[in-house]
């Protein structure tokens, strides 16, 4: 063998052996590179299977998906989102709660973890720590809105009205033509106590979500809470479609509006309306019986007593109205039984006895009108009626009682 043959050899078996001596240190890196580099693109394409199985509800497979793609790459917060909400979903708050708070403390800036971390606190009725995370997820995203309505929500919830209209109204400007705000805002100052600035506030909202009939809802209420009974009763008529059966609830706004107005008779049929459409709401029932002594309709007095009876015989109002009806038929003597049948139920008794002491002046009883004199005054000690019938009383000589007819 020549020698430059025998140095030939030399070189390549030299060469060889220095590549069984293995990689080096940057193919070792370069190799894990790429299987890390693999496992993100399998586990990316579970997770967006999972993400379909999600949103179809199929919330087992869901989670059998997702937990495979977090044991194949485990550095991604939004596969931690996702397997949060859906074991959220599947009520498991406890493990939602841990998936969550990983996905934060992956990525800080993950609005999405915050959010939904919001969420399960909200469920567990920690409000405060709800608004903190709500507002940890607007600070990150201030361009969602829900984020935003999320963290007033959550001041609501914690009677901070101030501070909730306070957050709003920083941010009214960035978000000028959003209803959902504007509406949020209205409800605020309506819990504030201010209903007319709140009804001010629900129809800007109204102009921005013209479809939203509970809007509506809500904005006749704080004009009905503010005194404003004509607006009020206005909106209502607005919420009433034509190919729609009429709501009794918002028929019974409509004739408290009317009563209120001044509009009595059509605040009768109103009320003779609603209690057709609830005959067995007694709350209408003794609101149609007080509007019948108003305008001295003595058939609806006798039918809102006699329902009242029937429904609520514990409660004074039913016996208030029948003993009014048979005083208008001179029936005295069953007038004053059912008379002190109401003032022995209460909730009218200061009523009752009112009429009470009347009856017994009248037919000259002085004790028993001054007992009932002494019901109204120690209730209501400006009373007017019965301060007048305590004067009467008291500067009248005493009269024997006659009999009753």
């Amino acid at each position: 063998m020549s020698l430059r043959i025998a140095l030939i050899l030399t070189v390549l078996m030299s060469l060889l052996l220095s590549a069984c001596n293995g990689p080096t240190k940057a193919g070792l890196e370069a190799r894990k590179d790429a299987h890390d580099r693999m496992d993100k693109v399998n586990a990316q394409m579970t997770f967006d299977q999972a993400g379909r199985s999600f949103e179809t509800g199929q919330f087992a497979e869901a989670l059998r998906q997702i937990t495979a793609s977090i044991q194949r790459y485990d550095k991604l917060p939004e596969f931690y989102v996702l397997q949060g909400r859906i074991l959220m979903e599947m009520h498991k708050l406890g493990p939602a709660h841990e998936a969550f708070l990983k996905a934060t403390e992956l990525d800080d800036s993950c609005h999405e973890g915050y959010y939904f971390l919001g969420v399960v606190y909200q469920r567990w009725s920690n409000d405060v720590k709800a608004y903190d995370s709500y507002r940890s997820a607007y600070d990150k995203d201030p361009e969602n809105i829900q984020y935003l309505l999320a963290a007033a929500e959550s001041l609501i919830a914690l009677k901070q009205y101030k501070e909730a209209e306070q957050l709003i109204t920083e941010r009214s400007a960035y978000f000028e033509h959003n209803g959902e705000l504007r509406h949020l805002l209205a409800q605020i100052v309506a819990l504030k106590g201010d209903h007319k600035s709140a009804a001010i506030l629900y129809e800007e909202a109204r102009l921005l979500k013209t479809e939203d009939l509970q809007l509506l809802h809500e904005k006749a209420q704080a004009e009905y809470a503010a005194g404003l009974y004509g607006e009020a009763y206005e909106t209502l008529r607005r919420t009433q479609k034509n190919d729609q059966k009429a709501d009794p609830d918002l028929m019974h706004m409509q004739a408290r509006c009317l009563q209120l107005m001044g509009r009595l008779n059509e605040a009768r049929q109103m009320y003779l309306r609603v209690t057709r459409a609830k005959p067995g709401d007694s709350e209408a029932w003794r609101e149609l019986g007080l509007l019948a002594i108003d305008i001295g309709d003595t058939r609806r007095i006798e039918l809102a007593g006699t329902r009242l009876v029937e429904l609520t015989p514990d409660d004074g109002y039913g016996y208030f109205f029948l003993g009014l009806h048979n005083l208008e038929r001179g029936s005295i003597q069953e007038a004053i039984r059912l008379l002190n049948e109401a003032t022995s139920r209460g909730s009218c008794n200061v009523m009752a006895s009112v009429v009470l002491g009347h009856l017994y002046e009248v037919i000259g009883d002085s004790k028993k009108a001054m007992e009932a004199c002494a019901v109204v005054l120690e209730a209501e000690p400006s009373n007017l009626y019965g301060q007048h019938l305590y004067q009467r009383l008291t500067e009248a000589p005493q009269v024997t009682s006659v009999p009753l007819p």
